[in-house]
């Protein structure tokens, strides 16, 4: 009777677990961004935990293309509480994915930025865009 306990509450532990790190939003971006070298155009897109073991795996999928996109993220922490969005950074005319805050909370995920980002091109021109997420 015991061990039985054991396996069931065991069971409803990692259940338990499973559903809070797999995490899913919805974002209308108004503007085609660039993720790393890559544009995506304007539209919806949905970002997802894929995996159970680490909640830096997301996928990118367009709504409207189909496509998809396995994103590989770093642990982000603001040290103040933030709502579920998408920031991008506009440099010039063209918009980068930089971070993602999929729940409420202090922390997020950052994307390893484009090059171009990177080499300091056109910072006077340097905006953040936030773009708020439905769960």
């Amino acid at each position: 009777m015991f061990i039985a306990g054991l396996i069931f509450l065991n069971a409803f532990a990692s259940t338990e677990v499973s559903a809070q790190t797999m995490k899913a939003i919805r974002a209308d971006v108004p503007f085609d961004f660039r993720l790393g070298d890559k544009v995506y155009p304007a539209g919806v897109y949905y970002l997802e935990s894929i995996s159970q073991l680490s909640d830096n795996l997301l996928q990118l999928r367009s709504f409207e293309t189909k496509k998809q996109r396995l994103l590989a993220t770093d642990d982000f922490y603001t040290g103040k509480q933030q709502s579920p969005k998408l920031v991008f950074y506009r440099i010039g005319e063209e918009y980068y994915l930089t971070n993602i805050f999929m729940t409420q909370g202090v922390s997020g995920f950052s994307i390893r930025s484009s090059r171009r980002i990177e080499s300091g091109k056109n910072l006077a021109s340097t905006k953040r865009v936030e773009v708020p997420v439905k769960n």
